[in-house]
């Protein structure tokens, strides 16, 4: 019962991060692909833009950090490798919202925001283990 409740939840935000990080809807072209804006090196303007990067990296940690969390929670103990499924399944919903992205006027697609989603949504997965494991003791 509990687990259906964290897997609704779960589906939600989803949708939560394709809405976030899809929008403008107003901006969607077909042609001309906007190849030229994707920035294909993760990290690689860190140096040039640091106030934007942080709170750019910052802002995609936390976007998905619930996307881990919510995983681990709707699925307790099934699974035995969970941060590897909750990192795959971050890497693949990461990559198709950037290449997404690159049909948008105003949104710049990048290798740094997957790895930060990964990122966010191993760091949420690792909570909802150990609050898992503090709620539930062995022994």
């Amino acid at each position: 019962m509990r687990s259906s409740l964290w897997q609704k939840i779960w589906l939600a935000w989803i949708l939560v991060i394709v809405v976030v990080v899809t929008a403008p809807w107003t901006s969607f072209q077909s042609i001309p692909i906007n190849w030229h804006r994707i920035n294909w090196v993760p990290y690689s303007y860190v140096f040039t833009k640091l106030r934007i990067f942080s709170r750019d990296i910052l802002q995609n940690i936390i976007l998905y950090m619930p996307f881990g969390y919510c995983y681990v929670k709707s699925f307790p103990f099934e699974h035995r490798y969970p941060l590897l499924l909750v990192g795959m399944f971050a890497c693949i919903l990461s990559f198709a919202t950037e290449a997404a992205q690159v049909f948008n006027a105003h949104r710049f697609p990048s290798a740094t925001d997957v790895v930060n989603n990964v990122f966010g949504a191993l760091l949420g997965a690792s909570f909802g283990r150990w609050r898992s494991q503090q709620e539930n003791p062995i022994g």
